[in-house]
């Protein structure tokens, strides 16, 4: 499985949002079904985030602005990230049900 370049954390401090707050919702939930879903309900939300900002950071709209383009590399790697870590939760939970 493909290692994520930036922790949980790092991913949704990226996009503006409270780890602890994302943490303290899914360790909530006592299934781990239920967590599952909602971490695949959060990661379609940080999606739709991501979108957002990247269209307002896109290089062609700051062109030589380093450190609006570096955001907007980070923006993208929280993404896949969160992608990582959701398919590495959903392979863990479907591997103990079997």
């Amino acid at each position: 499985m493909e290692k994520a370049d930036l922790t949980l954390n790092e991913s949704w401090a990226a996009l503006g949002k409270d780890p602890a707050h994302v943490r303290s919702a899914l360790l909530a939930i006592e299934d781990t079904e239920q967590r599952v879903s909602m971490a695949e309900m959060l990661l379609d939300g940080a999606k739709k985030i991501a979108r957002r900002l990247q269209g307002e950071l896109h290089p062609d709209k700051n062109s030589g602005n380093p450190i609006i383009e570096a955001r907007y590399m980070l923006v993208g790697k929280a993404i896949r990230s969160l992608e990582i870590h959701t398919e590495a939760m959903r392979s863990k939970y479907e591997q103990s049900k079997s």
